[in-house]
């Protein structure tokens, strides 16, 4: 009977808070599996974080920097790109690192509109600087005289 008892996996009692984490049925080991990838995940998004912080501060101090960059017509949209990675990092990135951390939803609906406001609205002009920078790297590319070189 000890043997039986030693290898059974017990289910975890279900509490309110249980079954809004997903852990509610779970054996012991599921549960602790997946708080532990939560852990991880935090983790994962600091690191993006902090590499997104400090990469794009290096562009950006770049630009700051060298003035004539600012000349070119290309540099425009990669600056514009820079800093709205920069402000994805600073303003958005916190409420998923801290979601995941405490394993749970603590900002309200307010909160949830905000972070999901402000990733859809970066993701999107994301995608509109990639198009914009890629138009015009085609343009340069199939047309290369009518771009004055300037020497």
């Amino acid at each position: 009977m000890q043997n039986i008892l030693s290898e059974k996996k017990f289910r975890v009692r279900c509490t309110l808070r249980e079954r809004e984490t997903r852990t509610c049925g779970k054996t012991v080991d599921e549960v602790m599996a997946y708080k532990n990838f939560e852990v991880i995940i935090a983790a994962l998004f600091v690191i993006i974080m902090l590499a997104t912080l400090i990469m794009n501060g290096i562009v950006i101090l770049t630009f700051y920097k060298v003035r004539p960059i600012l000349c070119s017509p290309v540099s425009i949209p990669i600056l514009s790109l820079v800093l709205a990675h920069f402000i994805l990092a600073v303003t958005a990135m916190p409420f998923g690192i801290a979601a995941n951390a405490s394993r749970g939803w603590y900002f309200g609906h307010s909160g949830c509109t905000w972070y999901a406001f402000t990733y859809s609205v970066v993701g999107l002009s994301s995608i509109l600087h990639h198009a914009v920078i890629a138009v015009e790297k085609c343009r340069e590319i199939l047309k290369p005289l009518s771009t004055p070189i300037d020497k």
